[in-house]
């Protein structure tokens, strides 16, 4: 019955919303992200309308470098900043005007991010107007076989720790490490 409410109020707050129309921004590597094929919007003229978008790692992006995909991995913040006019640290946009400076500034309904670089975001305050509504097994980063894994307290190990879940199997034995798509909606 709890459940049943939550899918109501759920459904009716995508009615509510002016035009029923909602953005998603993913802010992950080339194909990670199944897009329209995993959204199941029917052709019910109530069905919310989603503008999707990813980051462009697109053949002509390869020739002439620098793809968005790129300029997020080596820094997300920067990106962020610039890829939205947010200024702070990092935004290039007020000096020159490029490529992505040039893009919408405004920020998306939802974001799909990997917990590696929500981690960071969060860091740097840059998810404060997001709430994280859900988080999604996407890869497995690694197995570790506690017998034969030494742990010296490694600072690396410590922070994937944060970043990575751990998932317990064989009583303990073996565990593996997964790679999280978290799901944040605008508050």
């Amino acid at each position: 019955q709890q459940q049943q409410q939550q899918q109501q109020q759920q459904s009716s707050s995508t009615t509510d919303r002016p035009n029923n129309h909602y953005s998603v921004h993913y802010w992950m590597g080339c194909h990670s992200t199944p897009l329209y094929s995993h959204l199941h919007i029917g052709g019910d003229p109530r069905s919310p309308s989603i503008d999707t978008r990813t980051l462009d790692c697109s053949p002509s992006c390869r020739q002439r470098q620098n793809c968005e995909s790129d300029l997020f991995h080596e820094d997300p913040v920067v990106f962020i900043r610039n890829r939205y006019n947010l200024g702070g640290r990092g935004n290039s946009c007020e000096e020159e005007e490029t490529q992505i400076c040039k893009l919408s500034t405004e920020t998306p309904d939802f974001v799909a991010v990997y917990a590696k670089e929500a981690h960071i975001l969060q860091q740097d305050q840059l998810l404060e107007t997001y709430a994280q509504v859900g988080s999604f097994v996407q890869g497995i980063n690694g197995v570790h076989v506690s017998s034969f894994t030494k742990d010296n307290g490694d600072a690396q190990k410590d922070e994937e720790d944060r970043i990575y879940r751990r998932i317990p199997l064989l009583g303990g034995v073996v565990e593996l490490s997964v790679d999280e798509m978290i799901l944040f909606a605008k508050l």
